[in-house]
């Protein structure tokens, strides 16, 4: 534990890797129960900046006629959302992104491509229009 540093928790299922969480520096515990076959670890790193590259992406609501908010899917894998057989096996991950402006994925780009679309949503939270799949 270094003094100062953000603590980041990785955690996985045999659907795939979960959204990562930084933990605030100095915290001595974690009340986040696994479930059964799933993996967890933490990373203590010198400086979380180096560790941790999590891309930040920005969305024009406007693009989207009655958009209110926006939410990402994303996953390390594509077949997530190309391949019927694997897709309710390989599943992906959905973050809100509120109104999009500047949006930090809960991801790390240490362990790969990501591949993402957006759900542009109404102010009831009904969806009004997806976008392509894209990678970063």
């Amino acid at each position: 534990l270094v003094s100062g540093q953000s603590i980041i928790r990785i955690s996985a299922t045999w659907a795939g890797i979960e959204p990562i969480t930084v933990l605030s520096p100095g915290t001595t515990s974690d009340t986040m129960t696994c479930n059964p076959g799933e993996y967890r670890a933490y990373l203590f790193p010198v400086s979380e900046s180096t560790e941790l590259k999590q891309p930040t992406i920005s969305v024009r609501l406007a693009d989207v006629t009655n958009a209110a908010s926006v939410a990402v899917q994303f996953s390390y894998s594509p077949l997530a959302f190309t391949s019927a057989s694997t897709a309710s096996q390989l599943l992906y991950q959905t973050f809100n992104c509120g109104t999009g402006a500047a949006c930090t994925l809960p991801v790390d780009k240490n362990f790969g491509t990501i591949w993402y679309r957006l759900l542009f949503l109404n102010s009831s939270g009904a969806l009004l229009a997806t976008s392509d799949i894209q990678i970063l």
